[in-house]
C-alpha cells in the first residue's frame, strides 16, 4: 500500500513531483526554493522536493493562515521531523503546531508534546488542548502564547535523553511565564501517539490526571538518573548534587516571579 501525502496528494516517496507541478503552474525554481518546497540537486542541475518520503502537516497560525509545513519521515532516516525554514511569515519560535485549534479548548489547560503526529492523535481522541513546540527548542515566545489561552500547562515530551533535556529547559521557561506546570510521564517510554492508539482515551486521561508537579518530577528524575539499573543502588552523592541543582532552579523561579512556587 502506498501512503499518500494529504497535502500534495502524491505518494510520500515522491522525489520531484511537487517542484515539477509548481513549475508547471508558472513558479520559478528560485521561488520554489525560497518557499522551502524545493532544494538544488547535488548535481546542480534542477531542483528536487525538500520534503521527500514524509507525511506533511500544514503549520497554521492563529488567524487560520497556512504559514509553513512540517514533514514526518516515514523511514528510519533523520531528522524525524523537518519544518520549513523561517521566512517573512514563519518564525517557529513564535508559533505552536495545533494552537489554532487548541485555543478554543474548554479544558483550562494545554498539553505540550514534541511531535505533530502526537497532536493529531490526541485531537482525534478528544484531547483538543494538545499543541507541539515545532521541535524541542521551546522558547519564551511560545510560553507567552500558551499563557494567552491557559493558566496551566502539562509537559509531555519523549522519555529519551533529548526529550528529558527538553523537558528541563521547558520547565524553567514555562514557570517564568507564570504558568502552573506539571510533567506527564508516559509508561514504558512510549510517545503520546503510540500510547493512546494502543490504550485508548480513558487510559491517557488517567495518565494526564497523574501528571507530577515540577518538584515531584525533579525528585523522581534525580532518583532515576542516579540509580544503577542492574543493582538498584542509588548513588547518593550524585543524587544530592542533582537535588541541589534542581533546588537552585526553584530559587531562580522565586526571584524571577517574586513569589514562592
Amino acid at each position: 500500500m502506498r501512503l499518500i501525502n494529504p497535502i500534495t496528494g502524491l505518494p510520500v516517496e515522491a522525489q520531484g513531483e511537487v517542484a515539477e507541478r509548481l513549475k508547471a503552474k508558472g513558479f520559478k525554481e528560485n521561488e520554489i526554493i525560497s518557499a522551502n518546497l524545493g532544494v538544488k540537486r547535488h548535481s546542480g542541475n534542477g531542483i528536487i522536493d525538500r520534503f521527500r518520503d514524509r507525511v506533511m502537516f500544514p503549520i497554521i497560525d492563529l488567524r487560520g493562515n497556512v504559514i509553513a509545513f512540517g514533514g514526518r519521515i516515514m523511514s528510519d532516516a533523520k531528522p524525524k521531523y523537518l519544518n520549513s525554514n523561517e521566512t517573512l511569515i514563519f518564525n517557529k519560535r513564535k508559533n505552536l503546531f495545533g494552537l489554532n485549534l487548541a485555543k478554543k479548548t474548554k479544558a483550562g489547560s494545554l498539553i505540550l508534546v514534541e511531535g505533530n503526529i502526537d497532536v493529531v492523535a490526541l485531537h482525534q481522541y478528544g484531547f483538543d488542548n494538545a499543541v507541539a513546540s515545532l521541535g524541542t527548542a521551546f522558547t519564551p515566545q511560545q510560553a507567552e502564547l500558551l499563557k494567552r489561552y491557559a493558566d496551566k500547562a502539562t509537559l509531555c515530551y519523549d522519555s529519551d535523553e533529548a526529550g528529558q533535556k527538553a523537558t528541563a529547559r521547558a520547565i524553567n521557561i514555562l514557570r517564568n511565564t507564570g504558568l502552573n506546570v506539571r510533567v506527564l510521564t508516559i509508561p514504558d517510554g512510549k510517545d503520546p501517539d503510540e500510547f493512546i492508539r494502543v490504550n485508548g482515551a480513558d487510559k491517557f486521561r488517567e495518565v494526564v490526571k497523574n501528571a507530577l508537579y515540577v518538584e515531584d518530577y525533579l525528585l523522581e528524575r534525580a532518583k532515576n538518573d542516579n540509580t544503577d539499573p542492574e543493582t538498584g543502588m542509588l548513588d547518593r552523592g550524585r543524587y544530592q548534587e542533582d537535588i541541589c541543582l534542581y533546588g537552585s532552579w526553584m530559587n531562580d523561579d522565586i526571584k524571577a516571579t517574586g513569589k514562592a512556587v
